[in-house]
């Protein structure tokens, strides 16, 4: 693990700046998992979304509903879109299967 934050991004305007210095930091191809709850919107501004975008965000945060919950699983340099996203009002729920071939 190469970074583990917490982003107040609620409250304050310098939490949103500070989380796009780190992910500026992150080598490109570095694998990374964002985590939102309760709400994350009032000081995630442009810059930020800006961020979220090179991680392969089609969303983001910036415009979700008060309180939303999300979670984005991407690459840094990834094109916008190709991330897993996903948001919802209360609570998201990650459930993925693989199956092994032999």
């Amino acid at each position: 693990m190469v970074l583990n934050e917490r982003f107040d991004t609620y409250e304050l305007r310098s939490e949103s700046l500070r989380f796009v210095k780190e992910i500026q930091k992150l080598s490109y191809g570095t694998f990374v998992i964002v985590i939102v709850h309760d709400d994350a919107t009032r000081s995630f501004k442009g810059e930020a979304q800006s961020a979220l975008f090179r991680l392969g965000a089609t969303k983001g945060i910036k415009n979700l509903p008060y309180r939303s919950a999300y979670l984005l699983i991407g690459v840094k340099g990834m094109n916008p879109g190709g991330a897993y996203e996903k948001t919802d009002l209360n609570t998201v729920n990650y459930r993925h299967s693989v199956e092994v071939e032999n």
